[in-house]
């Protein structure tokens, strides 16, 4: 599929983010990654069958978050929001990425100030 040979570049960068994240939390708070890791699983398996309501992953989430502590809890908040963020700062990068791409090969101009003489752009150019 074409979107997905296009998409690579940010799948690559986000595995490469995520897991430079995960080998920071897993050295300051192993306890931390272990939720974190677990909590992230049982996600993209429920991610990836939506319409199975039979799966165990529910009443593991509600465990895991039943014996969590708060202060671990907090970490693990704190590690889903800065994976989150690492996942944004990659899109970024890769719509740039794409622009940047389509500005080579086409020579037209794709971004998003307009190419006109009297621009702040036309005028950098």
């Amino acid at each position: 599929d074409l979107d997905e040979v296009a998409d690579a570049p940010l799948i690559a960068d986000i595995e490469m983010l995520s897991g430079m994240l995960a080998e920071v939390i897993k050295k300051e708070n192993p306890t931390v990654y272990d939720y974190y890791t677990r909590f992230r699983q049982l996600g993209m398996d429920r991610a990836a069958n939506p319409n199975d309501v039979d799966q165990p992953w529910f009443e593991e989430m509600k465990q895991l978050a039943h014996d969590i502590t708060p202060r671990d809890a907090l970490g693990v908040m704190k590690t889903f929001s800065i994976a989150l963020n690492l996942v944004n700062a990659a899109e970024v990068h890769h719509r740039m990425r794409l622009v940047r791409e389509n500005d080579k090969v086409d020579g037209a101009h794709v971004g998003p100030l307009p190419m006109v003489e009297d621009s702040i752009r036309g005028t950098m150019e």
